[in-house]
């Protein structure tokens, strides 16, 4: 029986990566208060999506085009939504608002007004996901513009 070919150098970069996500979660647990875990859960998903992305460009340099405006255009929309976050902008929380209302009202705590723990992780992984999901539209956007510009006979500018 042939196992999956897995390269150890792979595992390393997961499990490094692991470990940095889930130090950035004990912090912003531990100081719940200010931008801590809105950070957590609007830039760590972000964060570990543009790593994925350096990685399969890594492995798949067929993909670089693609790759070059996703990871431009993630960055970017990245140090957007940090440096809205860290200068206290209202409109994050707004945003966020638009989402936590219909979650509070659905997974409502139960016994006593006690947020259960299932309860509390499947609403912020939500929250995570719709804080991710204007930045992800925004790298996508750049990838699929890369990727025209290449197929429209534009000069790569890669390097390659």
């Amino acid at each position: 029986m042939q196992g999956m070919r897995f390269p150890i150098a792979w595992l390393m970069v997961t499990v490094a990566l692991a470990a940095l996500d889930f130090g950035a979660i004990r912090a912003a647990l531990d100081d719940p208060g200010g931008p801590n875990l809105l950070l957590c859960m609007a830039v760590l998903p972000m964060a570990n999506l543009l790593a994925v992305g350096l990685l399969i460009g890594h492995r798949h340099r067929g993909s670089r085009q693609f790759l070059v405006g996703f990871e431009a255009f993630g960055v970017a929309a990245l140090a957007f939504f940090i440096a809205a976050i860290l200068s206290g902008e209202g409109w994050v929380w707004s945003y966020l608002d638009v989402i936590a209302g219909p979650l509070r009202a659905t997974l409502r705590p139960t016994g006593g007004g006690k947020w259960g723990t299932f309860r509390l992780l499947v609403g912020r992984c939500l929250l995570s996901i719709w804080a991710t999901l204007p930045q992800l539209t925004f790298a996508l956007t750049g990838g699929f513009l890369s990727r025209m510009a290449g197929a429209a006979g534009w000069p790569d500018q890669t390097g390659d």
